[in-house]
């Protein structure tokens, strides 16, 4: 990722496509994530901590969703 001190010299589609194939990235590890937080979870199931991590995540995608959406309040 660039720094702002940086000068780009990337055009804004190119920019875009960077952005694009790292979220696509982000979102793959994400699901490994989950999986990988599922399978814990159902060693302990009545450990409300997963629950909360989740409830977390949820949030912060919720925003991320709504953000895209311009349907931020």
């Amino acid at each position: 990722m660039r720094t702002r001190t940086e000068r780009d010299t990337r055009t804004a589609a190119q920019a875009y496509e960077e952005n694009m194939t790292a979220i696509e990235a982000l979102l793959k590890t994400l699901t490994g994530q989950l999986a990988e937080h599922k399978t814990k979870q159902a060693t302990e199931p009545r450990n409300w901590g997963f629950t909360g991590d989740l409830a977390e995540v949820r949030s912060r995608l919720q925003t991320a969703v709504s953000f895209l959406a311009n349907d931020e309040e």
